[in-house]
């Protein structure tokens, strides 16, 4: 049976015992455009005490780059649509 998919790898018997292995698992990578509420409520969620004596610092944790510092502006921007942040 030929196939009509395109490998960007060759795919050898080795690797063809891999994804037969860890093709249940793909699921994990896929990333699903329907999620749109976040997981309940549960015990291990904690709530963080600011002290109303200390001031905030606003600064980076590390430096980004432009490209780095526009993908994470689109993931916040994202996720605060969604309402999960």
């Amino acid at each position: 049976m030929k196939s009509n998919y395109k490998y960007l790898v060759e795919i050898t018997e080795e690797s063809a015992k891999y994804l037969l292995k860890y093709n249940k698992f793909k699921h994990l990578f896929i990333k699903d455009k329907s999620v749109s509420t976040l997981s309940k409520y549960q015990f291990w969620n904690y709530k963080i005490s600011l002290k109303l004596s200390k001031k905030l610092i606003y600064r980076s944790i590390y430096s980004l780059s432009k490209k780095e510092l526009k993908i994470l502006r689109e993931y916040l921007n994202e996720n605060q649509k969604k309402r999960f942040i």
